[in-house]
């Protein structure tokens, strides 16, 4: 099962790398796959207990809901945490949070990098506030590179 998760969040991360969207078909798909998986095998596709992995998908909801509310996360990146929450389990979901939260702001620095709007040593403000703030954090890779490292972690 680790090759297939793997695979579905390489998917979830290039697609949001490249169209900074998520599709409910990979967020919402993955998430009714995975609790499909829960009902009739009792346990996540990473082998957590059944309601280990539907706790974390509430928790990984829960912790993501506010940002989406105040406008700083999307919708598919809500669907797709959650959705990692009931694929991986308690484990897997803190690990994707805490790898993810260190991805996003290395994807941050370097995207401010390429704007060539941050040197070393300047502390001016963004000359164009408008345009700097229409760029935002492809959050869904973010998310898959640390799902997927927490996966591999946990594996072993």
């Amino acid at each position: 099962m680790l090759p297939t998760l793997t695979l579905w969040a390489v998917a979830a991360g290039v697609w949001d790398l490249g169209r900074r969207r998520l599709p409910n078909l990979l967020t919402l798909g993955g998430m009714a796959a995975a609790l499909v998986w829960v009902v009739f095998t009792g346990r996540t596709p990473t082998g957590a207990g059944g309601m280990d992995g539907f706790l974390s998908g509430m928790a990984a909801l829960a912790l993501t809901f506010p940002a989406w509310h105040i406008g700083v996360l999307g919708a598919g990146d809500v669907k797709l945490a959650a959705a990692m929450g009931v694929m991986g389990g308690a484990q897997v979901t803190l690990l994707t949070f805490l790898l993810g939260g260190l991805a996003a702001g290395g994807l941050a620095l370097l995207l401010i990098l390429k704007e060539r709007r941050w040197r070393p040593g300047c502390n001016a403000p963004l000359q164009d506030q408008a345009r700097a703030s229409s760029r935002t954090v492809p959050f869904g890779t973010a998310l898959a590179a640390g799902f997927i490292a927490g996966l591999w972690m946990q594996a072993g």
